[in-house]
């Protein structure tokens, strides 16, 4: 997410992470568990770092199993499709989307969210 503003007036985090953060330049990488539950997956300072570190997990997914992957976008259109170009040059990716994240997640994030979704691919 580009700014932590909309996570601060969310009550999501305190005003001073919020000023700390910002003055950092900090973008949160969240992730989702198993019970659908949010959690802070890492920090990375700049948009760049943070989708490097989005990147991780489904880099280290892909090594050994062929996927489905969803590029998600909350108003960061050029961002996100960026990231389904490097996506598309993947070996391992077998099937590539391209979606919108819902308005009601946006509202809490602000504009600029990007996200990813993994799904591996039994082969038979």
């Amino acid at each position: 997410m580009d700014s932590l503003e909309y996570l601060k007036q969310g009550g999501r985090i305190g005003k001073v992470a919020a000023v700390l953060g910002s003055v950092l330049n900090l973008k949160p990488v969240i992730s989702i568990d198993k019970d659908g539950k949010y959690f802070p997956y890492s920090m990375a300072r700049g948009k760049k770092q943070a989708i490097k570190k989005l990147l991780e997990p489904i880099m280290e997914q892909i090594e050994h199993t062929k996927a489905q992957i969803t590029v998600l976008q909350g108003r960061a259109e050029k961002e996100a499709e960026a990231l389904k170009e490097r996506l598309k040059e993947m070996e391992n990716v077998c099937e590539l989307y391209f979606s919108s994240i819902s308005p009601a997640l946006v509202v809490h994030t602000g504009p600029g969210l990007l996200g990813l979704v993994i799904n591996p691919v039994d082969e038979e």
